[in-house]
């Protein structure tokens, strides 16, 4: 059951980024329901990341990355998401002692592009998912094929260590291409 939501969450970061509430699962048998009962002011949070998302494509065109092929498409993004995002250590550690609303959005395309009471300049401080949401998103914007992976990761370049991540993979030229913002910034 926990795959359906975690499917749905890879495919639709927007809507679980504004969403703030309770995830029902259900289970049963050939197929699994899944249910997300919001709480808060959601429509606040649409506008302030719809917001950011078109800031961004603005941003995108003003440069003229419009008529760019795929690849250098792919790599503004990159070093757009790089150059404002922070791994955000301490949530990443299990137990998070981290403000709730600070864990809760250190996950998602939301406290990545929007940003919260953070340290440094930078717009958001996010762990993996995180920069894999927002990528997911600015991609989903300029119509590039992407989806989010999630896996294990090498710690420090080698696999000691390892531990659960998540990264992207774009389809360019009909390939499918790994791309991992959280280890480029």
């Amino acid at each position: 059951v926990y795959g359906a939501y975690a499917a749905y969450d890879n495919d639709h970061p927007f809507e679980t980024a504004v969403t703030t509430g309770t995830v029902r699962c259900s289970n049963y048998g050939s197929y699994a329901s899944v249910t997300v009962e919001t709480l808060g002011n959601v429509s606040t949070k649409k506008q302030l990341l719809t917001t950011a998302v078109d800031a961004f494509y603005q941003q995108f065109c003003e440069d003229g990355m419009t008529d760019q092929d795929a690849l250098e498409q792919c790599w503004y993004i990159q070093s757009y998401l790089a150059q404002r995002l922070s791994y955000n250590t301490p949530l990443a550690q299990v137990p998070s002692s981290l403000p709730e609303e600070e864990q809760e959005n250190g996950h998602n395309a939301y406290g990545a592009l929007v940003g919260l009471n953070y340290p440094g300049d930078r717009a958001g401080y996010v762990v993996c998912q995180g920069y894999a949401d927002a990528y997911l998103l600015l991609c989903q914007k300029v119509g590039l094929p992407c989806v989010v992976v999630s896996g294990e990761g090498a710690n420090g370049g080698n696999f000691i260590g390892q531990s659960n991540h998540m990264w992207n993979a774009v389809r360019l030229n009909g390939k499918w291409y790994a791309v991992d913002v959280t280890w480029d910034d």
